[in-house]
């Protein structure tokens, strides 16, 4: 029999009372359920509030500017039609894109391994995806887990030039090499190799150190002495909790009001921020309270994170709007504390939850996440990070539910008896001692499901990635599991996702899907960097954030009168822009009306190094506090010191440089460098910037209280990367310097930042440097000091912004902050 919709239940209960329901018309629908709404009204009427606290009453019922439901004069079965049919399209949509981007990865990968098998056996080892003659020993234990270590015989570097791809908690492949030392042809794609799927724990120059859960299993596939190769390769499992979420999201028997809301909403928002009937009654509905809040619990969740977190004015309206709405976007631009505004909300709805109740804290990536723990963590919060120890921060193992599970005596007694059980039939024919086996590891699996249930209930704050969301033991904490039913199963009403910008829209769909939940926040920027997509699908490229922000209303912002700390903006009034510069391709302009929070107050760069992108990306909303500027005043002393001693066109504003790299003859010093980028585009290498960027090293830790340490040089190419780090390391003593490309710095951040461009040719051609996003976190992630190495004239006349970069510290070089 088919489930009644929420809709025909509120037209027959209509019907009941005498009167015909219109179900398309939102008003009608509003005022069916009178009752709560005027309540809760009458209960919020509070007209005598203090003027430097948040009015809630104004935060939980949103005043006339919000958008008013529309009516619509389409049948109830044609309305419904067309709602299932965005669904259909959204889940199809979805699943084919993810589809794409698993089989191309996994083509791009198996392709690599069978050229080393049959036509290059050296490109693993060039590309820094593989590598041979490997031995393996074990370094110890975590939590059940073996630690082995992969090194060559003579303990030599793995990689030519530290050009290695490997990083911690990649999925990687072992091969045993059949024909020993120098083995080429054993491949993982032959059918009868002896391979092992494993886990990366950690990297180094001369080893790499992997995760191996069965040991018994791999020391019989590989003896000790044998020797081995690695390859980079691939996990379903991320794909397949993508599937099952967007599935789930997109159930359309969903009984759940909240959760059909969110499913209406985000299945009918546009990439380009259309707005639709959907979007306005979605948007309406997620700017109301959560079920049973009111003034007073208000008030508590919002005093709690203020008196757990110093927060700023922005800060403050940030978690005040976030514990009065069922959906709300934080926007972070760099150094504005993002996380650590995620982290007080997170305080706030704890002081809300009841004993069974938690709240979930997800990122994407296993940094983030551990970022989260230790803020949470370190304001008193009991926090307990799912995962695998050996894939969390060291600080954090003692704060993983391995790490409680080794502590339950149930478990470890039911898991020895498992491991006795299995090595005692393991060699015997003996079919009753196999029975045995066999339940005696559900046995152990049922107790470890109890032992993980007891365990969640003793924490305020459960933290994961977001395809940790769904691990097995927080579903069986919630009552998901089939095996296994708690007597006192959890719930989390409260949801917040950090990184939400950097996450596939389906990775951000696994939390919501498992928890269910009653609140969602997100944190995150679109104007940094999107989700990394391989493949050419469209729908991968834009993180479900951006498109909430992009289609929903601008909230109801109260504010106090005053932010908490006084803030600067003089270097902000030298930034000049031209309106073509915004809303291209790639760098889509925020306005301050956007559908989220901005948070305005950044704490990572001098504001010479702020004005630029906070005029270019956030409207000129971005401020520093006055404090800062003397604590990042040496920055400017770095820059002019080393940029004197460079030959060549030299320009300085305030902590930033610009270092001019170009060719006397119009020769182009860009080179097409061997693979790709992270992107897909060729990657390119330009060897007199790079040998620029080591003079300045050079300079900087010769001629200053400088630590190597303290100097990050980012480059958006991989064969610009593996260049600068060659140069630098034959060219300096400099150990320490960071070299990476800004993809992989973002969300980090050093004292002295060196960028180098490399692109520079006669067409002007800058590839993927035009997108604005890269050029956001390229020229952000400096506290002191900011210097460019770059060809202008390729790069400044290549993209508008870039142009407009260099133009304004041209127009600028050499005043002081008296001359501005």
């Amino acid at each position: 029999m088919r489930k009644q919709k929420a809709s025909d239940r509120r037209t027959r209960r209509a019907q009941r009372n005498g009167k015909e329901l219109d179900v398309d018309d939102p008003n009608q629908q509003q005022q069916s359920s009178t009752g709560r709404s005027r309540g809760i009204t009458k209960i919020f009427d509070d007209t005598k509030k203090k003027p430097t606290s948040p009015n809630f009453s104004k935060l939980l019922h949103p005043d006339s500017t919000q958008p008013k439901p529309t009516s619509s004069t389409r049948s109830r079965s044609s309305k419904r039609l067309a709602l299932y049919s965005q669904i259909n399209d959204y889940q199809t949509s979805q699943l084919t894109s993810l589809t794409s981007e698993f089989k191309y990865e996994e083509s791009l990968i198996l392709e690599r391994l069978s050229s080393s098998k049959d036509l290059d056996p050296e490109r693993p080892l060039r590309e820094g995806e593989g590598c041979y003659d490997l031995l393996s020993s074990l370094r110890g234990e975590l939590l059940g887990d073996h630690i082995y270590r992969l090194q060559k015989s003579d303990v030599s570097e793995l990689f030519e030039n530290g050009n290695g791809k490997f990083k911690p908690n990649d999925y990687s492949v072992i091969t045993l090499q059949t024909f020993g030392l120098d083995d080429r042809l054993t491949s993982p794609v032959d059918l009868d190799s002896q391979k092992f799927e494993v886990v990366v724990s950690g990297v180094g120059p001369t080893y790499i150190d992997i995760v191996i859960s069965d040991q018994l299993k791999f020391t019989e596939v590989f003896p000790e002495g044998s020797y081995l190769r690695i390859d980079r390769y691939f996990s379903k499992t991320s794909y397949e909790r993508m599937c099952e979420a967007v599935k789930a999201f997109c159930d359309v028997e969903e009984e759940e009001e909240n959760m059909r809301q969110y499913r209406d909403l985000v299945t009918g928002c546009g990439e380009g921020g259309e707005e639709n009937n959907r979007v306005k009654e979605g948007s309406r509905f997620m700017s109301k309270p959560v079920e049973n809040m009111n003034k007073e619990k208000a008030k508590l969740a919002y005093s709690t994170a203020q008196s757990k977190f110093p927060l700023n004015n922005s800060q403050l309206s940030a978690v005040a709007l976030s514990l009065s709405r069922k959906l709300t976007t934080i926007i972070g631009p760099p150094g504005t504390g993002k996380t650590f505004t995620g982290c007080a909300v997170a305080s706030g709805f704890n002081s809300l939850c009841s004993d069974t109740e938690k709240v979930l804290c997800c990122a994407y990536s296993n940094v983030g996440a551990d970022n989260f723990a230790r803020g949470l963590k370190n304001r008193g919060l009991r926090v307990l990070r799912i995962g695998r120890a050996t894939a969390v921060g060291d600080d954090l193992v003692e704060d993983t539910l391995e790490f409680y599970l080794r502590k339950d005596r149930k478990w470890m007694e039911a898991m020895e008896e498992a491991k006795r059980a299995t090595k005692n039939a393991k060699n015997s024919r003996d079919s009753n001692l196999k029975t045995l086996a066999t339940s005696a590891v559900k046995t152990a699996d049922a107790e470890k499901m109890k032992a993980s249930a007891r365990i969640m209930l003793d924490f305020d704050v459960v933290v994961s990635t977001c395809i940790g969301a769904a691990d097995a033991a927080i579903l069986t904490a919630m009552g998901k599991a089939e095996n296994y039913k708690p007597d006192s199963p959890l719930t989390f009403p409260y949801l917040i996702i950090d990184e939400a910008c950097q996450s596939l829209e389906a990775a951000t769909l696994v939390p919501l899907t498992t928890t269910r939940c009653k609140s969602l926040v997100l944190l995150g920027d679109p104007m940094q960097l999107p989700p990394t997509v391989l493949s050419s699908s469209p729908s991968l490229e834009t993180s479900l954030m951006e498109r909430l922000t992009r289609s929903m209303p601008a909230p109801v912002m109260v504010t106090a009168k005053k932010d908490s700390e006084d803030s600067t903006n003089t270097y902000l009034k030298t930034v000049n822009l031209s309106n073509a510069s915004k809303g291209k391709q790639g760098a889509k302009y925020i306005s301050a009306n956007a559908g989220g929070v901005l948070l305005k107050l950044q704490y990572r760069m001098h504001p010479s190094i702020a004005a630029y992108p906070s005029a270019q990306f956030y409207d000129g909303l971005l401020a520093t506090p006055e404090a800062l500027i003397a604590e990042r005043e040496g920055g400017a002393d770095v820059v002019d010191a080393v940029l004197k001693k460079i030959e060549g066109g030299v320009e300085v504003f305030g902590n930033v440089g610009i270092v001019k790299v170009e060719s006397e003859d119009g020769v182009a010093l860009e080179e097409r460098s061997e693979g790709k980028d992270g992107i897909g585009e060729g990657t390119f290498k330009n060897s007199k910037e790079a040998e620029t960027v080591a003079k300045i090293i050079a300079t900087i830790t010769n001629e200053s209280k400088v630590a190597a340490s303290d100097i990050g040089v980012i480059t958006p190419y991989n064969g610009q990367k593996s260049l600068l780090k060659r140069i630098i390391s034959e060219q300096t003593s400099s150990a320490g310097v960071e070299v990476n490309t800004v993809d992989g710095f973002q969300g980090r951040e050093k004292r002295i930042i060196i960028f180098s461009a490399v692109r520079s040719n006669r067409g002007k051609k800058v590839g993927f440097l035009s997108d604005g996003r890269r050029m956001n976190v390229a020229i952000t992630r400096a506290k002191e000091a900011l210097i460019v190495v770059a060809d202008t004239k390729t790069v400044g006349g290549g993209d508008r912004k870039w142009g407009e970069f260099f133009s304004w510290v041209k127009s600028n070089n050499g005043k002081s902050l008296d001359e501005i």
